[in-house]
């Protein structure tokens, strides 16, 4: 568990002035909040509660390490947040059983190497999801010119059968730099 999580079981439990309650909001066991709390309180150095009958009291200095948490935890949560706000993934509409492994190991790649995750789309017209803007990229056979305002690019040729990675015309920088890397 890391300290990120462990703050927000403390939390919890000064909010609900109980172990046993924090387990209950929570879904977790009671000794799963029990270590959690003394691991914190082990990190701050001193007790954040007492226990008593009535259940779990923050102790005189417990108030200051809860806001320092609570700030932790805002910056953590923003941090976090950012991927979403500004990094728009590249979606690969693609049919059923026609996804390249070529295609589908350098999507894998990409995930690990670079922050714009690369997510893969099934559905039945991949060409009709590219020119409604749902995607910015279909993987779709090649039978004859694809529609005007779009390019292509062959991944995978056998035989008679020709799998096309197909984009708008001209690539965004996000799907330049992921032809770069493809091709």
């Amino acid at each position: 568990m890391s300290e990120i999580d462990r703050f927000r079981l403390v939390l919890i439990v000064a909010r609900a002035h109980s172990i046993s309650a924090a387990a209950s909001i929570t879904g977790l066991s009671q000794p799963t909040i029990t270590r959690a709390v003394k691991a914190t309180e082990q990190l701050v150095g001193y007790p954040l509660f007492r226990r008593t009958s009535d259940g779990c009291v923050p102790t005189g200095d417990a108030p200051a390490a809860f806001a320092l948490m609570e700030s932790i935890l805002a910056d953590y949560d923003a941090l976090a947040d950012l991927d979403a706000a500004h990094l728009t993934p590249l979606r690969f509409a693609f049919r059923e059983g026609a996804l390249p492994t070529a295609l589908d190991s350098t999507v894998a790649r990409w995930n690990r190497e670079k922050l714009a995750p690369a997510k893969l789309v099934m559905c039945d017209d991949p060409i009709a999801m590219l020119q409604a803007g749902n995607v910015e990229f279909a993987v779709a056979a090649y039978d004859g010119p694809f529609p005007d305002g779009l390019d292509h690019r062959p991944i995978r040729i056998i035989r008679d059968d020709r799998i096309d990675l197909v984009h708008v015309a001209p690539p965004t920088p996000a799907v330049a730099e992921f032809l770069r890397s493809y091709y």
